[in-house]
């Protein structure tokens, strides 16, 4: 990715609604559910440049873990899909060890690279209706 997807796209290509976002999630998860629930999230706090764009943590929610997906919501829309596909490819990937540290250690790994190639074989040629990217 570059920084070309940060508000680049033209005007009719407006960032995700919160309701696009879980139709992806709920697409990958029926092809490649992930070991806990993905949570999604779009915010435009707390990233510390511009550079920031996602990240995927384990976190509870009521109790149980979830793995929660937080994208940076300044992002174009095309911006915002490739880094969902780049962070639910960590939801993937994650170690069996539940620790954020050894996913920390593992963050780009080739299981994850595979996962990732996966993804983007799935969703290579599949474009959201009325959306060019």
């Amino acid at each position: 990715m570059n920084e070309a997807l940060v508000a680049s796209a033209p005007p009719t290509t407006p960032p995700f609604t919160a309701k696009e976002g879980r139709a992806v999630v709920k697409s990958l998860q029926g092809t490649y559910p992930t070991i806990y629930p993905v949570v999604l999230r779009f915010t435009s706090e707390g990233w510390d440049s511009i550079l920031d764009w996602g990240e995927t943590r384990l976190a509870k929610r009521k109790g149980k873990k979830v793995f929660l997906i937080s994208i940076n919501s300044t992002l174009c829309h095309a911006g915002q899909f490739m880094v969902l596909v780049h962070e639910y490819a960590h939801a993937l990937a994650w170690p069996a060890t539940d620790k954020q540290a050894d996913a920390e250690k593992f963050h780009h790994s080739p299981e994850w690279g595979i996962a990732e190639a996966r993804l983007w074989a799935l969703v290579g040629d599949e474009k959201p209706q009325g959306r060019a990217f």
